[in-house]
């Protein structure tokens, strides 16, 4: 069964930056970076429990992090029921933990 995908409003805001950023950086490239996101995220909705956990005190559910390939970001998702809530679409060396109060 694949889950359906929510968006925390701040992920979609973390998403569209990355990709204006990357757009600004070279033309084309923030295509790429969305490409990208959008299959990370394909795997989790097929086999969500393959990412590594994260620790998230109080969160609603297991917190997991789903690194992309290319580019230095993570999807942060918690699975619930038939849910895939994405939390964060976080850079992997920049404000560690800033999202955990959004998976409580």
């Amino acid at each position: 069964m694949t889950l359906q995908v929510r968006f925390d409003p701040a992920a979609v805001d973390e998403a569209q930056a990355a990709r204006d950023w990357y757009d600004d950086a070279s033309p084309g490239l923030g295509a790429d970076f969305v490409d990208e996101l959008w299959q990370t995220i394909e795997q989790v909705q097929r086999w969500p429990v393959l990412a590594p956990r994260l620790e998230v005190e109080g969160a609603s559910g297991e917190a997991r992090r789903a690194p992309l390939r290319r580019f230095p970001f993570g999807v942060i998702y918690v699975a619930l029921d038939d849910t895939l809530w994405v939390v964060a679409v976080a850079h992997a060396r920049r404000r560690p933990g800033y999202w955990q109060d959004r998976a409580r």
